[in-house]
């Protein structure tokens, strides 16, 4: 999950690496070469999900989206890819944190200055 965008784009390797210093673990190690049940996990699953798909957005050319959609997790990737939500802004603070630890709890994702 992630290794050919880590591989092949130097701006997705940085944020990759940027996401694993702010975890505080390699989840790279996990999401390029984790067995299937080490992914299963909420703990991987969420940040590897979040990450991938927000790393992905941020790597395309002229990626200007119109619109954003998304459930859950996917909503919060959406709105960061598309600099709509920013965890660093006090006025999205409170939304922005009710909504990730409903999903993903126990995250710092107000730490992914993306």
């Amino acid at each position: 999950m992630g290794k050919e965008l880590y591989d092949n784009s130097p701006k997705a390797r940085e944020l990759f690496e940027k996401a694993n210093e702010i975890l505080g673990y390699h989840i790279t190690d996990i999401m390029f070469s984790g067995t299937e049940e080490d992914l299963k996990q909420t703990k991987v699953t969420q940040p590897a999900v979040f990450l991938h798909s927000v790393i992905t957005a941020l790597c395309m050319e002229n990626f200007q989206p119109a619109m954003t959609a998304g459930h859950s997790l996917g909503e919060f990737s959406a709105l960061v890819a598309a600099g709509a939500l920013d965890a660093r802004s006090e006025a999205d603070d409170c939304r922005w944190c009710r909504g990730v630890h409903r999903v993903w709890p126990g995250c710092c994702v107000d730490r992914f200055d993306f």
